[in-house]
């Protein structure tokens, strides 16, 4: 069962993502073909052919590299983009049958459509987000929580901490926190924060709760726990001085606590002192005397009993239910990433977290697992990806086509053949060395994760059974304490006197 789950998901990933490139290159088709264009080919990935079929001129095409698409046209695409595609366009570029001209606003038109398809179906999935009753929305805080590894180091962070702003930069919720923590990587930049109600400006180094390879926040955002009672250690301070399993608490001597924040300070306050407790049972308070117990190694007064978060996930990209603001966190978040690119302080740090391919497959595949309406939003966040990077004026996306076309319409003379050719052989090499080492490097991060992941289950296997055969050993007799020849006692492993 576990295996049809598994293939059916891999299955929906491969529909979304060739469904959001069908858009794309459907914008450039219906486009073309409205303004008069040649159309030779459509095509769904690039490489060999797995399927083609002949329709009216056009020959459709699914081929073998999924990561994209294209629409070749003679009278727009270069012909050196058109080689490396493998496509058969035709034309004077080419050296095959002339082709008719066509004018450069047809051709800002046709480029452009593609991006405005991944637009429309943006716009019509947050709208489709906006009206499902079951999909989730909202944002993390970002405020400062436990550490997931003893290796984190907050440095003059502290637990409770909401972070305003990282370097200047404002954060509103824990996925910029993290966005703006990648992008310092290992700078010491100044953090602002509010604590305990006021702001404090420190001085931080945000490698330092991040995994060495800077692809995992080693500390987790701060989940309010309320004061209810979820578990207790046996015969410590709170069971032994009465207090239940789904007891709430709600005060501390004379202290009233609403939270569990509140509910540790409260008990750091009153010390290792007996101390009256007072909690809600069935309806009722109850009156209570504990006496918290002081913590040697972290110098805390604890009670012993557990509070449990009972938050629910919520997807990054999932902020709000209005579409205009799923909409505008999208290209807040590429215009971010963007800036940092081209930021001499910021690029270094920002390429190296950056993923490729692989990186999006494995995010699509998870939320497809997860919640489908979750994988609908991430869909969502493509497209608006898709849209904006294509439209980036770099010869061999839409972007550069629109750029030559612009030149030609402002100056009355089209930008040289050789040059537009040269540019795009170029840039389409750079392009697929950039593929071909995001994908490397998406799967050496693949495979870092799941080792980790492996390593966890097998220390977690481990201690359990050291905990099963230390409950499950009993020694055949109990040897307890010897007499001394003067009556006294003394332990088993002691040297006897002489």
């Amino acid at each position: 069962m576990e295996f049809l789950i598994t293939v059916l998901a891999i299955v929906a990933c491969i529909l979304l993502f060739s469904f959001a490139i069908f858009i794309h290159e459907f914008g450039h088709f219906l486009a073309a073909k409205l303004l008069g264009f040649q159309v030779d080919t459509f095509s769904i990935g690039f490489g060999p052919a797995l399927w083609k079929k002949t329709y009216k001129g056009v020959e459709f095409r699914v081929s073998a590299i999924p990561f994209g698409g294209y629409v070749a046209l003679p009278q727009l695409d270069p012909a050196g983009t058109a080689g490396v595609q493998g496509s058969k366009t035709e034309g004077n570029a080419a050296g095959g049958t002339p082709v008719a001209p066509m004018a450069n606003w047809k051709k800002i038109v046709v480029a452009f459509a593609g991006p405005f398809g991944n637009i429309v179906l943006a716009v019509a999935l947050a709208f489709l987000l906006a009206s499902a009753s079951n999909a989730h929305f909202g944002e993390t805080p970002a405020r400062i929580g436990a550490k997931i590894d003893r290796s984190a180091d907050l440095g003059a962070l502290q637990e409770g901490d909401l972070v305003l702003s990282v370097n200047g930069n404002p954060v509103k919720s824990w996925t910029e926190f993290q966005t703006e923590a990648l992008i310092a990587g290992e700078r010491t930049v100044r953090f602002e924060v509010e604590r305990d109600g006021t702001n404090a400006v420190l001085s931080v180094t945000p490698r330092l709760f991040f995994d060495k390879s800077m692809e995992k926040c080693l500390i987790e955002p701060y989940v309010e726990h309320t004061t209810e009672i979820d578990d207790l250690v046996k015969d410590g301070p709170a069971d032994q001085g009465g207090i239940k399993v789904g007891d709430r608490v709600l005060s501390v001597g004379d202290t009233p606590v609403k939270t569990w924040r509140e509910l540790k300070k409260a008990v750091q306050a009153a010390g290792a002192h007996e101390t009256r407790f007072v909690v809600e049972r069935g309806g009722t308070n109850v009156v209570l005397s504990l006496t918290p117990q002081l913590d040697k190694e972290t110098g805390a007064c604890l009670i012993k009993a557990v509070s449990h978060a009972k938050a629910k996930y919520i997807a990054p990209w999932m902020p709000d239910r209005s579409p205009f603001r799923q909409l505008a966190w999208d290209l807040g978040s590429m215009a971010r990433v963007l800036k940092a690119l081209v930021t001499p302080k910021e690029s270094r740090a920002t390429a190296k977290s950056l993923g490729g391919p692989v990186m999006i497959a494995e995010g699509l595949y998870h939320q497809v697992r997860h919640d489908r309406w979750d994988a609908i939003g991430f869909l969502r966040f493509l497209n608006v990806n898709l849209a904006v990077l294509n439209l980036l004026p770099i010869p061999v996306l839409d972007g550069g086509l629109i750029l030559f076309s612009l030149i030609a319409l402002i100056f009355r003379r089209p930008v040289p053949r050789k040059i537009v050719d040269g540019l795009s052989m170029v840039f389409m090499y750079l392009f697929l060395a950039l593929m071909i080492t995001l994908v490397w490097r998406d799967v050496a991060r693949s495979r870092r994760r799941h080792k980790a992941v492996e390593e966890r289950e097998k220390q977690f296997l481990l201690e359990v059974q050291q905990r099963i055969r230390a409950e499950q050993f009993k020694p055949a007799f109990d040897l307890g304490t010897l007499p001394e020849p003067d009556g006294g006692a003394r332990p088993p492993d002691a040297p006897a006197e002489k």
